[in-house]
């Protein structure tokens, strides 16, 4: 419902990798209010082509409705699992 705030998904993803340009950041795109379908201004396909372009995984949301609210903090938990337990495996490898 805003093309700004999605215009300003590259600048801010770029300001976080520019201060770590060699660490893997799991990162999610959410396109939130999709219950108002009638002020939708990117489409979901821009989103989506967005966040492949950048690594990201997407979520559309609806808080208003509880519509998969959970579904970007489970993945983002699930990712930073995975690196963790990434580095220990390394850890546990040089001794």
């Amino acid at each position: 419902t805003n093309r700004d705030s999605f215009k300003h998904c590259s600048k801010w993803f770029d300001r976080v990798h520019s201060l770590a340009p060699d660490l893997a950041i799991p990162g999610v795109l959410v396109a939130n209010k999709t219950d108002l379908t009638d002020r939708i201004v990117v489409s979901e396909s821009e989103g989506k082509a967005f966040a492949s372009e950048k690594g990201l995984a997407y979520f559309e949301t609806s808080t208003k409705n509880s519509e998969s609210c959970l579904a970007p903090f489970v993945h983002l938990a699930k990712e930073y699992f995975r690196l963790y337990e990434e580095a220990l495996e390394v850890m546990n490898a040089i001794g």
